[in-house]
């Protein structure tokens, strides 16, 4: 059965051409509704296993044979070529998020990725709202910048980074271009006063269940490509969490092994850069089992002081990574 696109002038009231009034009956998934109240426009979509309780305008269950079957808010937009719509789910794209703001009557400080204000005040202008906050706000603080991602309280918005940072007065806020939060109200993607994309999820290219944070059906093309770089600690049992890092490297102050490492995707090419110190030289490295190697025996490393060698791995699966390609004293 094909999906319809309804449209309503009112949420709520189950009379003629509320979105509720609408019988159940004749809904399927994914059916569309579009809804004018007051010049702004809600999108929804209809969930039909939700089950939901009924939370006007994020979730509204039919009248008449709900069933399971809930419509579910995805964005309201404001009033085309207004500069201040009404706070919702998606600003309207003609609206460039306000001024930046660098006022504030009180202090902030964040405790892992709480961050709270002092000022109620500041906390608004942060987005806080107690019906419909606006989400994907940046606040940079003592040098870092923050995404808002919900609000638990009037002066607590929960942020995408963490790490505590002493009280000081924010240099700035500004709002998102455009966001969009599930029925929960916690952000899931916004389009940032940056212009960067934030994305809480997965990221589908055509497909509409992507497995990874960005996962492409088709042919992709970059100017350029680079892998993540990090530095393994040196250690008896060197560890190696490649979701870290694609290319690590790790200087060796004594015969190490390297454990099997973790979060290794099929199909992946994983490079490790091995230095040896700069006094002795001539230390080894034992791998763990995963790592195969031809003919079963692993390359011998170069000696010299400060030496570097380059091993190429590709991935065939979760616990299995090949060598195909060794350098040796670059």
């Amino acid at each position: 059965m094909s999906n319809i696109v309804y449209g309503a002038i009112a949420l709520t009231g189950g009379t003629s051409g509320a979105l509720d009034a609408i019988d159940g009956a004749v809904l399927v998934d994914k059916d569309m509704a579009i809804t004018i109240v007051d010049g702004n426009t809600h999108f929804h979509f209809l969930n039909a296993t939700s089950g939901a309780a009924g939370s006007p305008p994020n979730v509204i269950p039919p009248v008449t044979n709900p069933g399971d079957k809930r419509w579910i808010l995805q964005g309201v937009t404001g009033p085309i070529g207004t500069t201040t719509p009404d706070r919702g789910i998606f600003k309207p794209l003609e609206c460039k998020g306000p001024a930046i703001i660098t006022s504030f009557a009180g202090t902030a400080s964040r405790t892992g990725s709480n961050l709270t204000f002092t000022s109620e005040a500041d906390a608004v202008k942060a987005g806080y709202d107690a019906n419909n906050p606006v989400l994907g706000t940046t606040v940079v603080l003592s040098g870092n910048t923050m995404v808002t991602l919900s609000w638990s309280s009037a002066t607590v918005a929960v942020v995408d980074i963490s790490g505590d940072i002493a009280g000081a007065t924010p240099t700035s806020v500004q709002a998102s271009l455009v966001f969009g939060r599930d029925s929960s109200g916690a952000l899931k993607w916004a389009i940032l006063a940056s212009g960067n994309l934030y994305i809480a999820g997965k990221a589908g290219f055509g497909t509409t269940e992507p497995e990874e944070k960005s996962d492409i059906v088709g042919t992709a093309k970059a100017n350029d490509f680079s892998q993540k770089m990090q530095q393994l600690t040196d250690e008896a049992n060197i560890s190696w969490d490649m979701a870290d890092g694609g290319f690590a490297y790790v200087t060796l102050d004594g015969n190490r092994t390297l454990s099997n490492p973790t979060n290794v995707k099929a199909g992946a090419r994983y490079i490790l850069k091995i230095i040896q110190d700069d006094t002795t030289g001539g230390r080894t490295l034992v791998y763990g089992a995963n790592f195969k190697f031809p003919g079963g025996v692993a390359p011998t490393l170069s000696s010299g002081v400060s030496d570097v060698d380059l091993l190429e791995f590709v991935a065939y699966n979760a616990t299995t990574l090949y060598l195909v390609n060794a350098i040796f004293d670059i």
